[in-house]
């Protein structure tokens, strides 16, 4: 009888450990249709259309791969159960995401080939007082080809159709202002020209006696005066002398590359007889057309100066 009874126990305690192996299993296949599932939301393109989910759906999925590492194997299972759901879920709001953004680019694209209509008839309207018709020329094309660019995209990859719409509404907007600027500038007649330029001294305080550029300044004089410097310059130096100086004030220089504003220094001119002072541009490799502006404390232009890297 006692025999009995112990060899019952035994398998007792056997279907137990039997029973704990069983649950100790690793969920192996949880895991891999858990995986799928990500990979195929992923190349979905839920990262550009339903960003959301996909993160939510990520988190668990790493809370599933941390109980997994701790061999918490029945909370591991049930994670990667939860987490195949949430990409799957994920899966399904990309086509929302990508049609809500089809709509956006579509909108975006027809508001911003009007704006471009509109800049190219008031262009042909301003191109006689158009100074660098070489950006507009380049600017033009690139804005033309890149709407055609977009639309095709739009049906593709709608995301990138509208970062590409992103760019190109900037374009559009500098020279929209720029043309408004252009009109909106008043005829200037040869004595308001001459007092812009620096030739009346009543208007600022003081006579610009001298303005060059060149590739440095040593014992506050220029050198390497040119009008055109090779690519590998490294730096350009504004050189300003001013004279009869009626009080301290100050002036800008204020660097362009092309029609573009690249950087702008505020430099002080002491009352006196004369004062020498000078800015300089890291041109970087940026080579082509520049102009460097001098501005009064009102921000007046009063003279500049051009120079070509080549």
């Amino acid at each position: 009888m006692k025999n009995a009874t112990l060899s019952v126990s035994v398998l007792v305690v056997l279907a137990l450990v039997m029973i704990f192996v069983g649950c100790a299993k690793p969920p192996d296949a949880e895991r891999q249709a858990a995986k799928a599932a990500m990979d195929a939301t992923i190349s979905a393109g839920a990262d550009k259309y339903a960003a959301a989910d996909l993160d939510a759906a990520k988190k668990i999925w790493d809370t599933s791969e941390s109980q997994m590492k701790d061999k918490k194997y029945k909370e591991a299972k049930q994670s990667y159960i939860n987490a195949k759901a949430a990409f799957e879920k994920a899966a399904q709001a990309v086509e929302t995401g990508k049609k809500a953004l089809t709509d956006q680019a579509n909108a975006a694209i027809a508001t911003l080939e009007e704006s471009w209509k509109n800049v190219e008839a008031t262009a042909k309207k301003l191109r006689k007082k158009l100074k660098d018709r070489e950006a507009w020329t380049t600017d033009a094309k690139a804005i033309s080809e890149g709407l055609a660019k977009a639309k095709e995209m739009i049906a593709v990859d709608p995301s990138q159709a509208k970062a590409k719409l992103d760019d190109l509404k900037t374009m559009v907007d500098k020279w929209e202002n720029r043309f408004k600027e252009m009109g909106a500038r008043p005829a200037v007649s040869g004595q308001e020209k001459a007092r812009q330029e620096g030739t009346s001294k009543e208007a600022k305080g003081f006579t610009i006696a001298r303005m060059v550029v060149g590739t440095g300044v040593e014992n506050s004089e220029p050198l390497g005066i040119s009008e055109a410097f090779p690519g590998v310059t490294e730096k350009i130096y504004c050189f300003l002398e001013a004279t009869d100086i009626a009080k301290d004030t100050e002036v800008s220089f204020v660097w362009f590359h092309g029609e573009n504003e690249i950087t702008k220094t505020n430099l002080p001119l002491k009352m006196g007889p004369k004062w020498r002072t000078w800015a300089f541009k890291n041109l970087r490799g940026a080579k082509g057309e520049w102009k460097v502006e001098i501005k009064d404390a009102d921000g007046n232009l009063l003279k500049h100066v051009k120079f070509k890297v080549e």
